[in-house]
């Protein structure tokens, strides 16, 4: 009876490798998003659907990181402010005092085409926790 079960998972998993093996095709047809793309859909889905203008900038970003899993130090854009940038004409933003940004408006019609963020999968979010600084207090 032992022989027959490993005989069953043996054949269970040569399935499983098969199945895996088509989503391998389908994943070379459309290649994993960026953590730009991610972050940016992110960043626009918080605008869209969780926070509304006027916002602060760095509570977006914020918002943003957590919801796509992934930080904008993992960008290319590595810094908040560059990224804003990038979004010149699509996300307008003011200095609200010394060094604070507030998104104030976003002009949808110029957005870049991007899908709405669910929630990043818990393995995501578990990837997502890690220290920023090092050393003592």
């Amino acid at each position: 009876v032992g022989d027959d079960g490993a005989d069953a998972e043996t054949e269970a998993a040569a399935g499983d490798t098969d199945a895996a093996d088509d989503d391998d095709e389908e994943e070379a047809a459309a290649p994993p998003p960026s953590p730009d793309e991610i972050f940016r859909a992110a960043f626009l889905t918080t605008l869209r659907r969780d926070l509304k203008p006027p916002v602060l900038a760095a509570e977006a970003v914020g918002a943003a990181a957590k919801l796509g899993g992934a930080s904008v130090k993992e960008t290319s854009w590595k810094k908040a402010a560059k990224f804003l940038e990038s979004l010149a004409g699509v996300v307008d933003c003011r200095e609200k005092s010394k060094g604070v940004l507030e998104v104030v408006s976003v002009d949808w019609g110029r957005a870049p085409p991007f899908e709405l963020v669910e929630k990043a999968a818990v393995a995501d979010e578990f990837a997502a926790l890690r220290a920023t600084k090092r050393g003592g207090c």
